[in-house]
């Protein structure tokens, strides 16, 4: 409206110009003074001003004036509504900028004949290509996608088969190194006789709704592997439970006639076996029952620099000459657990690191520090809190672990190992503790390069009291012991223990 106004106002402004100037013109043209000298009429600017003028003049200043105004009044409308059209279509194009930038989506064209590529906006900015540039060829655009070969194929398909053309692929962007994922739909323009003259499409950034989908695999894979192992672990509690009070009859009886038999003779040696071998299977139980989570066992603020240290004195005996065992303990916090447990998680991963460069020799190094985590991290799918740890690292030069064997190393009698080698428990035994700590596991491993297994477990916050035993006579009396359990071989062997 404003701008309506103005234009009105400036045409009733060159009217008056021109009527300005028109009347100085009439009063000094030749005709009008020679009239004035003839007939003795008196005239002046003034009366030019006011029209008083032959009415050939009057008739044709009005005509001049309205044509003016007509041209005006055209040309005013004609500029408003090219103002107007070219502001709505700044709003539609800002629009449409707007909603492929917040869409990730971008439209391109592919010219046929030339083969060359135009591109939107938003398409250059999938593509990493420079803003101000519109036209690529088709090498430019192609040299980013990872599926080459089958991207190009497609779009010769839609061209000479007309197929279809909806796909997905990777691309890695000019301006990063980050790899993209891109979905592309497209289809051909022909002309009057059928050929292909341009191939129109929209191209859109999935890349985020691919991470998703990768994450939610991972976490499904994750929860799938979780209950597998629970229902192992509830399996295998079960059945050692059950196996160990079968095995403690047999230790219970062994010990009980070792005490009986003749020293040295041959029968104290095949007694000996039995209780050697009842004792292994009952390690084993243990470690079944650890991996099920329902053993009972001591927990208290423990240091772990001593046991590593034996656990190290213990092992390095039993480990090849060309193996080398090298620590690293710094840590000064606790941890709320079982000695043993802590002996086992080092032992097992030790043990394996070991097996892994038995044949060509290489190092194991083990190191434990306390770290603190300010930020939550995500870890092997599981979400370490911000909080004091400490990090248990056994790492080797081995052959690694291949990727699709990862997924497995933590389920209870899998192993790698001949026949007779190893039992399959020792990782699953790991895992279990961790697990029963709150702690979080990470194992990262190339192929002819090594692994690393990172075990964090929270750190406590009571202090560790060192343990003081007195030596205390026992003194016997009258008293009565009562024996209960559900096995009567127990209750039997334990009787005959007490006398």
């Amino acid at each position: 409206m404003k701008e309506r106004a103005k234009g009105y106002i400036v045409v009733c402004v060159v009217i008056v110009l021109y009527w300005f100037m028109d009347s100085i013109w009439s009063y000094l043209s030749f005709e009008y003074n020679l009239k004035k000298l003839i007939f003795s009429e008196p005239g002046s600017y003034l009366d030019t001003f006011l029209l008083k003028v032959p009415p050939y003049q009057i008739v044709s200043r009005l005509m001049v004036v309205f044509l003016f105004t007509a041209i005006g009044v055209m040309v005013i409308e004609y500029i408003i509504r090219k103002r107007a059209s070219e502001k709505k279509l700044s709003e539609s194009e800002k629009r449409y900028k707007t909603a492929q930038r917040i869409g990730r989506v971008g439209n391109w064209e592919y010219d046929i004949s030339t083969k060359t590529y135009w591109a939107s906006e938003q398409a250059r900015v999938i593509y990493g290509f420079d803003r101000s540039s519109h036209h690529f060829s088709a090498e430019d655009i192609e040299s980013r996608i990872t599926q080459r070969e089958e991207t190009v194929k497609a779009l010769q398909d839609l061209i000479e088969n007309n197929n279809a053309y909806d796909i997905e692929f990777e691309i890695t962007p000019k301006n990063s190194i980050r790899k993209k994922f891109i979905r592309s739909i497209a289809e051909v323009d022909r002309d009057r006789l059928g050929h292909p003259v341009k191939v129109t499409g929209v191209i859109k950034d999935i890349t985020q709704r691919k991470e998703n989908e990768l994450e939610r695999k991972r976490l499904e894979k994750r929860l799938f592997q979780a209950q597998k192992m629970e229902s192992i672990g509830t399996l295998a509690g079960g059945i050692a439970h059950d196996f160990n009070n079968i095995l403690s009859s047999i230790i219970g009886f062994s010990e009980l006639a070792l005490a009986e038999v003749t020293k040295g003779s041959g029968l104290e040696d095949h007694l000996k076996e039995i209780n050697y071998a009842g004792n292994r299977a009952a390690r084993l139980v243990r470690q079944i029952l650890i991996f099920a989570k329902k053993s009972e066992e001591e927990v208290k603020p423990i240091e772990l620099a001593p046991i590593v240290d034996e656990t190290l004195k213990l092992l390095r005996p039993s480990i090849p000459a060309n193996i080398k065992l090298v620590d690293h303990v710094d840590a000064r916090l606790s941890v709320m657990g079982n000695e043993t447990h802590i002996h086992q998680i080092i032992m097992n991963l030790c043990t394996n690191a070991a097996h892994s460069i038995e044949k060509q020799g290489g190092r194991v190094d083990i190191r434990v520090t306390d770290i603190e985590v300010s930020d939550p991290t995500q870890l092997s799918g599981t979400l370490l809190a911000p909080g004091a740890y400490i990090l248990i690292q056994v790492s080797d030069t081995g052959v690694g672990i291949p990727p699709e064997l990862l997924d497995s190393i933590f389920e209870p009698y899998f192993s790698t190992k001949k026949l007779g080698d190893g039992t399959g428990l020792g990782l699953a035994t790991v895992y279990g503790i961790v697990e029963k700590y709150s702690g979080t596991i990470n194992v990262d491993s190339q192929v002819g390069q090594g692994t690393v297994f990172s075990i964090y477990l929270p750190a406590g916050d009571a202090a560790v009291h060192p343990e003081t035993l007195e030596n205390t006579a026992l003194q016997g009396g009258s008293e009565t012991i009562m024996i209960v359990d559900d096995e009567k071989s127990i209750t039997k062997a334990l009787s005959k223990r007490l006398g």
